[in-house]
């Protein structure tokens, strides 16, 4: 190792730490080096090269440049007078110093960034190119693309993953190495993570990403408004508070750490900036920090309740900032503004921000002198220096400025807490958009009285009879039915729900056609008419998009776009969207809950926040032990919710919506995904809610003949939102048997638009392609064993 070594001259040598001491300009030429110009490299913690040929000994002692990370030297009292006095060194070295004495203040050493992601997806809607267009592009096609553009044309579009599911952590204090093929999304990844992916209306990104254990999201207060406002929407739709009472909590909420900020912030910059060291000028320049940030603070706030959604709020945000930014008299001065923009410059929150801090700073004792550093400002320009220096930038140098900058920071603050008030209140982004509501009124019946369906049915006080016998008259009448119906209903010693039944007819629902003309549409239902009855379970079943979710989502209310045609009667009455959110439950097929709170706990907070206020708590606690038995819930009742199997999660699920007393449950499809004792476990539960005197209405999905037979009524649709039955099954569903069989064979053939000769035909072909396909297959065996020999 000694021979390939070059040794220095021994007069240039040092007793032991020769190499560590080794700059650059002792390995590299004088020739080659830049001038003036320091080269850093990054730590590599104590890392060597090595070959997989060669022994650790025999590998020469690299050249050490220059650390980024020098060593700290000792801070003194001189040191603190000026950012003159820390930066004597080079910047490097401040930095080392602060840092450690930030570490020994702190007692640990100053956390890195760690990022993390999980389940990040990166996709593309990109333009599908049309077979047979790969010509060259030329003038004309440009103009031909351009103005099909202009005019709407159809585009076909493909989406492209760029990322898959990508789970990853960056450490702090690691590097960590990426690869990947080419187009396996490497600079994506990196792009995205460093927040520097251009995001067009074209581009999906879904995951999670942290910095620090924080979301990316919260970075940023536009983003964290426009959450907690769909928030607000359902909390306020629920009565749970005022809209001026959101908005003040909003506003104080956010002092607290606009107080911390700017102590912070404003001590760092304020003492290492070099700034006058009085009291009375930091504490201006604390107060002046803290209402400009309130300002922007109510700002955002402002903005993301005036805007429809976050699309449109972050642009706005970010034009608007760096209008601020432009016009805040530092980049450009106020003369050098044009007249018919000098408004921008008045309304600017920087500008006032800026005018007081300079202000406070230029007219302090420091400044109120003629001589300053050799140079007599009184004679050569009439001036002190303080106010020489405020009109280099155009600024006024009254001290009554900074009252009028403070005045417009704190009625700004409060113009814009107003204005978010007055939206929340009288202008909010909840309410369906492009929903037409079309009610065929062929027989002038005149509107009901719905007043009977503007509070939440009350929970009854618990009934005493063996059996009691609800009367529900005039609901049939729609549909030509019997008009007074009985309907049995089994004690439950804790009261039941107000029944409801629940009719339909003739409706039909029509969305806008994809990549269609603008009046164009399609219809997903097609005259459906039906009826459920209290203590009756009645099933939606068909084919794959035959619409059975639709339905059931058009009649609960829950359709925020396309056009509904027909009626929608609860007991008789025109049902209007307050009336159907107030007597219906809907379960989603999803699971959703909190997996921290106990089966028993989430049960009662939704009986507390669902149930009316004049319902006692002693009869809003019975309603939940009366659904943890009706649902046998009460093994896992006290075990939360967390870990717990598909089945029990489904209990769960009800059980959350039963307990706010609905008279009309809606499912989703509950028994996906379970086998079929689980589902038969389910429904038993389903057909005591409907026993309990409740109107089920439950979409399904190729059941078994059990749990077919729990049901009371079934409508099929088929492909096209078309109906194809509806009634009541019967014992062991003789009815829809009788139904079906009572079809001739020719109008079964035109249903399915087949005729014999034609499956023959299928047939024959089918029975040809596989003979063919296996001559094919023992012919290239041979061919493979005739290679082998």
């Amino acid at each position: 190792m000694e021979d390939r070594q070059t040794q220095p001259p021994a007069e240039s040598v040092a007793a032991d730490d020769a190499t560590d001491n080794q700059s650059v300009g002792d390995v590299v030429p004088d020739k080659l080096l830049a001038p003036k110009v320091s080269t850093y490299r990054l730590p590599r913690f104590s890392s060597r090269r090595l070959s997989s040929n060669s022994s650790f000994g025999d590998h020469e002692v690299l050249p050490r440049t220059k650390s980024m990370f020098p060593d700290p030297r000792e801070l003194t009292k001189d040191d603190l007078t000026s950012a003159d006095a820390l930066m004597a060194d080079d910047v490097f070295t401040m930095n080392a110093t602060l840092s450690t004495v930030i570490e020994n203040a702190l007692g640990h050493p100053i956390p890195g960034l760690e990022v993390r992601f999980r389940d990040l997806e990166l996709s593309a809607e990109v333009p599908q190119i049309k077979s047979g267009s790969l010509e060259v592009s030329t003038l004309w096609t440009q103009v031909q693309q351009g103005v099909g553009n202009i005019f709407g044309s159809k585009q076909f579009t493909v989406e492209k993953k760029i990322l898959r599911g990508v789970t990853g952590a960056f450490k702090p204090g690691r590097i960590t190495l990426v690869l990947g093929q080419p187009g396996s999304g490497k600079s994506s990844l990196m792009k995205v993570l460093a927040n520097r992916f251009h995001m067009d209306k074209n581009i999906t990104l879904n995951g999670d990403i942290e910095y620090n254990g924080k979301e990316r999201s919260e970075a940023s207060q536009v983003p964290t408004f426009i959450e907690a406002r769909s928030v607000f929407y359902k909390q306020r739709g629920a009565n749970f508070f005022r809209s001026s009472a959101y908005v003040l909590a909003m506003s104080l909420s956010q002092i607290p750490m606009a107080i911390v900020e700017t102590v912070v912030f404003g001590a760092i910059t304020y003492w290492f900036g070099g700034y006058v060291a009085l009291a009375d000028r930091f504490i201006v320049f604390l107060v002046s920090l803290f209402l400009c940030q309130m300002w922007f603070t109510s700002y955002f706030f402002f903005l993301s309740s005036v805007s429809p959604n976050l699309t449109v709020a972050q642009p706005v945000m970010m034009v608007s900032v760096l209008f601020f930014m432009l016009f805040g008299g530092f980049l450009i001065t106020k003369d050098n503004i044009p007249d018919y923009l000098i408004w921008l410059f008045w309304i600017d929150p920087l500008a006032w921000c800026i005018r007081a801090l300079s202000i406070n700073q230029y007219l302090a004792p420091k400044f109120d002198v003629c001589v300053y550093e050799g140079i007599d400002y009184c004679t050569t320009y009439s001036e002190t220096i303080g106010e020489y220096s405020l009109g280099v930038f155009n600024l006024p140098t009254e001290s009554m400025w900074i009252w009028y900058g403070w005045i417009y920071l704190f009625a700004g603050n409060f113009v814009f807490v107003f204005g978010s008030y007055l939206v929340l209140e009288y202008k909010r982004y909840e309410s369906p958009e492009n929903v037409a509501v079309v009610e065929n009124d062929d027989d002038g019946e005149a509107s009901a009285d719905l007043t009977a369906y503007s509070q939440m049915p009350a929970t009854p006080k618990g009934v005493h009879d063996h059996e009691k016998v609800i009367e529900i008259q005039d609901v049939d009448d729609v549909m030509g039915g019997v008009p007074t119906i009985s309907v049995p209903v089994k004690p439950s010693g804790r009261g039941i729900s107000l029944p409801i039944a629940l009719a339909f007819e003739n409706l039909w629902y029509s969305v806008p056609m994809p990549g269609g003309k603008k009046d164009e549409e399609i219809d997903l239902l097609k005259g459906v008419s039906g009826f459920a009855l209290p203590g009756t379970m009645t099933a939606l079943m068909g084919s794959s998009g035959a619409g059975k979710t639709t339905l059931m989502d058009v009649i609960a209310g829950r359709k925020t776009g396309g056009k509904i045609q027909g009626k929608i009667l609860l007991n008789g009455h025109p049902a209007n969207d307050l009336a159907i959110r107030r007597c219906t439950g809907y379960c989603e097929q999803m699971d959703i809950h909190s997996d921290s709170a106990t089966v028993r706990e989430a049960l009662i907070f939704s009986a507390m926040l669902r149930q009316d206020a004049n319902i006692s708590t002693a009869q809003k606690m019975e309603s939940v032990e009366e659904c943890i038995e009706l649902l046998e819930l009460g093994p896992i009742a006290d075990k939360i919710i967390r870990g717990s199997s598909t089945e029990q999660m489904k209990r769960v699920t009800i059980g959350v919506e039963l307990v706010a007393q609905p008279s009309i449950i809606f499912m989703d499809e509950p028994t996906s995904g379970l086998d079929a004792r689980s589902a038969k476990l389910i429904m038993n539960g389903v057909r005591k809610i409907a026993d309990s005197g409740r109107t089920i209405v439950c979409t399904i999905h190729q059941p078994s003949t059990e749990v077919f037979n729990l049901f009371d009524s079934l409508l099929l649709l088929r492909r096209g939102g078309r109906m194809v039955f509806f009634g009541e099954l019967g014992e062991d569903s003789k009815n829809l048997i009788n139904y079906f069989e009572a079809f001739p064979d020719e109008y079964v053939e035109e249903t399915f638009d087949m005729k014999h000769s034609d499956i023959w035909r299928n047939a024959m072909i089918m029975i040809i392609l596989i003979v063919v396909f296996r001559v094919l297959a023992l012919v290239s065996l041979r061919y493979i064993n005739h290679l082998k020999r």
